[in-house]
């Protein structure tokens, strides 16, 4: 009997104390969970504001879904002496990695835009490139393979001469008009590369017309795994995606993007996760 009591009483103890370690854990999980969803109020002060974007490039799309609470894409919309720059940018990682690299691509993008007041987005990208190649990628980073850094596609934009300048570092420009799709490729130069810090990128000069509407994305659309075979969305269904919603209104566009997403991420037997973060931009000129 006393051998049945010792066990009962190490039972119990036992017991209580994996109850006071699960309740250590979720103590630390809402904490980790509470400090991320801060974060996320500091990385949205980095995108432009609803009312700033309106008046900016109105009639514009943007469709903004981030993995995690926080985001490695983000996007930029500013003017400069009258022109309207913006971008869809795509950094390592996603969740709270991604966050970080995000904030230090926004920093330097402000600054390799400030040391080209011509606004020359080919420019812009190389000297992005040598700033963020200094602020993330250590000689100790380098031995071991590591590259950190961003894929972005930036635009110029000047309405009263009815002309875009872009220029890309992996991630493309889709430009839509009478239903008709032109792609223009970027150069296959990752933004942060050591060893490409001093390339050039090329500077595509497009001259507008009225409803012409242009696609700059990242690529956690097109790679999205769904459908009845798992696999990826990939860029010709999504090309021709855009294609389907160029002539809708802002809303019905971003309601169709999200729609169509969730769809094929539940079409298969197991409903897929989503595997990196999304962003798509679109401008109506």
């Amino acid at each position: 009997q006393r051998q049945v009591k010792e066990r009962t009483r190490e039972i119990s103890e036992q017991k209580d104390k994996i109850e006071d370690q699960n309740e250590q854990r979720k103590e630390l999980l809402e904490n980790i969970t509470a400090s991320i969803k801060y974060a996320r109020r500091l990385q949205e002060n980095i995108l432009p504001s609803e009312s700033r974007i309106a008046s900016l490039l109105p009639k514009s799309t943007i469709y903004f879904k981030p993995k995690d609470i926080v985001s490695g894409d983000f996007y930029f919309v500013n003017e400069y002496n009258g022109k309207v720059v913006f971008a869809a940018i795509d950094c390592t990682g996603h969740g709270v990695p991604g966050a970080f690299m995000s904030l230090v691509g926004h920093n330097a993008l402000n600054s390799a835009i400030r040391l080209n007041p011509g606004l020359n987005p080919a420019d812009i990208l190389r000297d992005l490139n040598r700033l963020s190649s200094k602020a993330v990628n250590s000689d100790q980073n380098a031995e071991v393979g590591m590259r950190d850094g961003m894929d972005l596609a930036l635009c110029v934009l000047d309405r009263e001469n009815a002309t875009l300048e872009y220029a890309g570092a992996h991630n493309p420009l889709y430009l839509i008009r009478d239903q008709k799709i032109e792609v223009f490729k970027a150069d296959k130069i990752g933004i942060g590369s050591t060893e490409s810090m001093h390339e050039e990128f090329t500077r595509y000069k497009i001259s507008l017309q009225k409803d012409d509407m242009i696609y700059i994305f990242s690529d956690g659309y097109a790679d999205q795994f769904g459908g009845e075979q798992g696999r990826k969305f990939m860029y010709e269904p999504f090309r021709q995606l855009l294609l389907s919603i160029a002539l809708e209104d802002s809303d019905t566009q971003f309601n169709i993007l999200d729609t169509t997403l969730m769809e094929w991420l539940n079409a298969g037997i197991s409903p897929q996760e989503q595997i990196d973060d999304i962003i798509v931009m679109g401008v109506r000129f």
